[in-house]
């Protein structure tokens, strides 16, 4: 919980508190997030073949609530664990 929101731990949780609320503010978190990656990232379904030269990440969503009540979803990427070159990656 925070300011009195339940803060998802899955995706599956959030579209799941989205059905319960009979809203999509979690939804809409998701796909703003997912659309800002998409410069970043390929992201593939799951029995999709990865591209030659590609290497598969590991990632999940975490999820926010901000100090204005608005949903926050954030792609995390686990590439630490893969040795991704630095030069291939960034922050915003």
């Amino acid at each position: 919980m925070k300011f009195g929101i339940t803060v998802p731990g899955s995706v599956e949780e959030a579209l799941n508190l989205d059905r319960r609320n009979g809203n999509d503010l979690w939804q809409k978190a998701i796909d703003k997030e997912l659309k800002n990656v998409v410069i970043t990232f390929k992201l593939f379904q799951y029995n999709e073949i990865l591209l030659v030269g590609s290497k598969q990440i590991p990632h999940h969503i975490i999820f926010d609530v901000k100090f204005d009540l608005t949903r926050k979803a954030r792609l995390v990427a686990g590439g630490h664990r893969n040795n991704v070159p630095s030069h291939a990656t960034y922050s915003r």
